[in-house]
C-alpha cells in the first residue's frame, strides 16, 4: 500500500506541472486538427438531428451524454445542435468534426461515425460544459488494430471481456483476437464434443511462481471454466456494436494437450495426455490421421457459425514433431500424400484446414510458422518471432499482421524495478510500444500494402486476476492505439502529457488498475571510458535526484537532463546497494534500490565473436562487466542471449596482476526457449602467446 500511495502522489504532483489547456488530449491523435479561439457552450438539452445517425452510434451517444455527462438529449428531424452527414468518395472510415455555433460530424462509414463520437467525447470540458471551436479530419493508418487475450492459461469472465471491449472501442481498436484453446485448458463449448469442456476445460492444479524456478510449486486447486455458445454469441454481438471483430483462435496442431486429454484418440497412438498444470511447449499434438482431421473440421464448423468475421486463427506455432516421428498413422498419411519428411506434415495439416475454411467463406490466419508448409492465396500471417515472418509473407503477397515480441508482447515487464508484478520475462516499457513501426523497412512499396496492421498480445501464464490484467494492458494499449491509428502520430512527450492531463484520470474513473511505471525515473548502469556509471533520467526534467550509498551522497554530473554518478571499482568484488531518490518541490515522488557489484573490470569491453540476439542484446559487450547481477525473472538489459552454436568471448586485461576469481552466470528458462550452454571452456593466454585451458 505504501508503494501505491507514493505513485499516486507522483500523478498529483505531475498534474500540476503541465498546463492542461495547452493541447487537445486526444488519443489516438487525429490526422489534422485546428483549434479556434472561441468555445461552443453545451446546452442542458442538446438537440440532435438523428436522420443520418447510425444505430450503434446513437446508443453510444445516449450512453455518454445522459449517463456519463449527465446532460439531456432531444432527437429531432430539424437541424439541431448536433448534425450528422454521410460522405461518399472519401477513404474508408474517414470522419470530420467541425465545431463553431453547431457541432457537425461527417462520416464515410457507420464505424467512422462511431469513431467521430469517441473523439468528440475526448474534447469536451465536462466541468465547464464547453467544447473549443475546432476542425478535425481523421482516418486510420492501419486496417487491423488488434488486441489479443489468452484465456486458456487463466480464464476471465464475460463481464471482464466486455470491459476490455469497451476500452478498445474508446481508443479505436477494432480486432479482438481471442485465444480460446491451449495445453492448459479448452475454453469454448463445442456441442458435438462435450468432453472438450467437461474434461478439457478442467485443470487440477496451477503452477505457482515462475516456470524457471526449481523446485516447481503448485496450488492444487481445480479450475474448470469455459464460455458457453450463448456467452460467445453475446460477446460477439456486444463487440459488433463497437465495430470490433472477434477473431477466435483454435490452436493446432500443437498446444493440443487439453483436447487430447478429453479425446485421447486425437493424439498419436501410444502417447498419453493431460490438461497441463504448468507453462511451456509440450509434445502432445494432434495426430495427422483422417479421424483427427475430421474432428477438427467438426470443431471449426461450429466455430464458423459462432464467429461471423472473415478470419479464423488456427495457431500453427511451436509444433514439436516427436510424436509424429514415431507414429504409424502419421507415416501412412505421409505415404498417401507423397511427403518425404515428418516436418512436412504440418504444412499438409494446415492446408487441409485452410481448404475447409475457404469452402466456408473464411480465411485462415496463423502465427508465422505456418509459412513453412505453403499457404493458399487468401491466408494471412501473424508475425510474432520478429519481422522476418512478416517480411517473407508480404513478399509472397499474403496479408500480414505484425505482432513481434520486441514491441507487442504485453506479458513482458514494463519496468526493470524489483517491485513489478511477476511476468514471464523480457522488457517492454511504454516508450518502446510507442516506437513500434508495423511496416518493416526492408519491404518495397507494393509489398508494404500487404501489412494490414498490428496488435498487442497478452499471454496470461502469470496473470491470474483482473487487477493484474489491467496493469499489464494499460496504458500500453493506448500507445498501441496511437501507433496503429494515427497518420500524424504525436511525439512520446506529447503522448505522455495527454496521459497525465486526461487519460489516466479517465482510466481511474473506469476503475482500471493501470501501471504507472512510465512515471518512474529511468535508472540504468552504463559503461563509459572503462567505468560504470549509474545514470538517472527523471520523468520531469526539473526534478532533483539524489543517490546514496550507506547514507553517503555521491557527487553527480548532468548531461542532457540525465544525472550521472561514477561508481567505484574495487580490486575484489563487493556488493553495493544504492538508494536513488527523485524529488519534486521537496516531495519524494520516486524511490528505487539499485544493486551493483563493483570489481576491477567494471565497464571494460569484451570482444565477442558473434552478435547477440536482438531480443537479448543488453548494452553490448559491456553488459558482461557492468556490475549488474543478472536476475530471474529477467527484464531490462541484464543478460546477453545468443542463437549461435558456438560463441567466443575474449577479454584483454590492461594490467599484469593476479586474478583469483572469475564469476559467470547463465540463465536457464526453457519455457521461454532460453537454455544453458552444453559446454564452457576457459582459456588463459599470456603475453608470450602461450595458452592454458583452465
Amino acid at each position: 500500500m505504501e508503494r501505491r500511495g507514493l505513485i499516486n502522489s507522483i500523478i498529483f504532483v505531475l498534474f500540476g506541472i503541465f498546463n492542461i489547456h495547452s493541447q487537445l488530449n486526444i488519443i489516438p491523435s487525429p490526422t489534422n486538427v485546428s483549434v479556434g479561439k472561441n468555445n461552443f457552450s453545451i446546452p442542458n438539452e442538446l438537440v440532435v438531428n438523428d436522420l443520418l445517425l447510425p444505430e450503434y452510434s446513437k446508443e453510444l451517444l445516449i450512453q455518454f451524454w445522459t449517463k456519463e455527462f449527465g446532460k439531456n438529449l432531444v432527437f429531432a428531424s430539424n437541424e439541431g445542435d448536433l448534425i450528422f452527414s454521410k460522405l461518399s468518395n472519401v477513404p474508408r472510415d474517414f470522419y470530420s468534426i467541425n465545431i463553431d455555433t453547431k457541432i457537425r460530424i461527417n462520416y464515410s462509414s457507420d464505424a467512422s461515425c462511431f469513431y467521430a463520437l469517441q473523439t468528440l467525447f475526448q474534447v469536451i470540458n465536462k466541468k465547464e460544459s464547453i467544447i473549443p471551436f475546432l476542425q478535425i479530419s481523421d482516418e486510420p493508418n492501419f486496417e487491423w488494430r488488434g488486441m489479443h487475450l489468452d484465456v486458456s492459461r487463466h480464464f476471465y469472465s464475460v463481464q471482464t471481456i466486455k470491459k476490455y471491449l469497451d476500452l478498445m472501442s474508446v481508443y479505436k481498436l477494432n480486432t479482438f483476437h481471442w485465444h480460446l484453446t491451449d495445453d492448459q485448458g479448452w475454453r469454448i463449448e463445442i456441442r458435438k464434443y462435450p468432453l472438450l469442456t467437461s474434461v478439457g476445460a478442467r485443470r487440477d492444479s496451477t503452477l505457482i511462481g515462475h516456470a524457471s524456478e526449481i523446485p516447481k510449486k503448485f496450488d492444487y486447486k481445480v479450475v474448470k471454466e469455459y464460455y458457453t455458445q450463448k456467452d460467445i454469441r453475446e460477446l460477439v454481438e456486444y463487440a459488433a456494436k463497437k465495430y470490433i471483430t472477434v477473431v477466435p483462435e483454435i490452436e493446432m496442431p500443437g498446444h493440443a494437450s487439453a483436447a487430447i486429454a478429453a479425446y485421447p484418440e486425437l493424439g498419436c497412438k501410444g502417447f498419453t495426455s493431460k490438461v497441463e498444470s504448468e507453462w511451456g511447449v509440450f509434445d502432445n499434438i494432434f495426430c495427422s490421421k483422417t479421424n483427427t482431421m475430421n474432428f477438427i473440421k467438426d470443431v471449426l464448423a461450429e466455430v464458423c457459425d459462432l464467429f461471423p468475421g472473415k478470419y479464423i486463427h488456427i495457431g500453427g506455432d511451436e509444433v514439436l514433431v516427436n510424436h509424429w516421428e514415431r507414429c504409424a498413422d502419421c507415416k501412412i498419411t505421409m505415404e498417401k500424400n507423397g511427403l518425404k519428411e515428418t516436418k512436412e506434415l504440418q504444412g499438409y495439416f494446415l492446408s487441409e484446414m485452410d481448404n475447409f475454411l475457404t469452402q466456408r467463406g473464411k480465411n485462415i490466419i496463423g502465427w508465422d510458422e505456418i509459412l513453412e508448409g505453403g499457404l493458399s492465396p487468401n491466408a494471412a500471417v501473424m508475425s510474432w518471432r520478429g519481422e522476418a515472418g512478416g517480411v517473407a509473407a508480404a513478399q509472397l503477397e499474403h496479408s500480414v499482421v505484425m505482432s513481434p515480441t520486441s514491441h507487442c508482447y504485453f506479458d513482458h515487464y514494463q519496468s526493470n524495478r524489483s517491485g513489478e508484478p511477476l511476468a514471464i520475462g523480457g522488457y517492454l516499457p511504454l516508450s518502446k510500444v510507442f516506437d513500434f513501426q508495423p511496416i518493416p523497412s526492408s519491404l518495397i512499396h507494393y509489398q508494404r500494402t500487404y501489412v494490414k496492421g498490428g496488435q498487442a498480445n497478452l499471454w496470461t501464464e502469470y496473470i491470474k486476476t483482473e487487477e493484474h490484467l489491467d496493469y499489464m494492458i494499460f496504458p500500453r494499449l493506448l500507445a498501441m492505439s496511437e501507433v496503429l491509428w494515427s497518420k500524424n502520430k504525436s511525439t512520446f512527450n506529447e503522448f505522455s502529457d495527454k496521459l497525465l492531463n486526461s487519460h489516466l484520470g479517465f482510466l481511474t474513473g473506469r476503475k482500471v488498475n493501470f501501471s504507472k511505471a512510465f512515471l518512474n525515473s529511468a535508472i540504468e548502469i552504463i559503461s563509459e571510458n572503462n567505468q560504470s556509471i549509474l545514470q538517472v533520467e527523471p520523468f520531469n526534467k526539473e526534478s532533483l535526484v539524489q543517490c546514496f550509498d550507506l547514507n553517503k551522497e555521491f557527487v553527480s554530473s548532468q548531461v542532457n537532463g540525465k544525472i550521472n554518478y561514477v561508481l567505484p571499482k574495487t580490486k575484489t568484488p563487493q556488493i553495493h546497494e544504492y538508494t536513488v531518490l527523485t524529488l519534486q518541490d521537496g516531495l519524494v515522488i520516486d524511490s528505487a534500490k539499485v544493486v551493483f557489484m563493483s570489481h576491477s573490470t567494471n565497464g571494460d569491453s569484451w570482444i565477442i565473436s558473434k552478435k547477440p540476439s536482438t531480443s537479448y542484446a543488453g548494452k553490448g559487450s559491456t553488459t558482461l562487466t557492468d556490475g549488474i547481477l543478472g536476475a530471474r525473472p529477467w527484464n531490462g538489459k541484464d543478460w546477453l542471449g545468443f542463437q549461435e552454436d558456438t560463441v567466443a568471448f575474449q577479454f584483454n586485461f590492461l594490467k599484469n596482476q593476479k586474478r583469483n576469481h572469475l564469476y559467470i552466470n547463465f540463465l536457464q528458462a526453457e519455457s521461454s526457449w532460453i537454455y544453458l550452454p552444453e559446454r564452457v571452456n576457459f582459456v588463459f593466454t599470456k603475453k608470450n602467446g602461450k595458452s592454458k585451458l583452465i
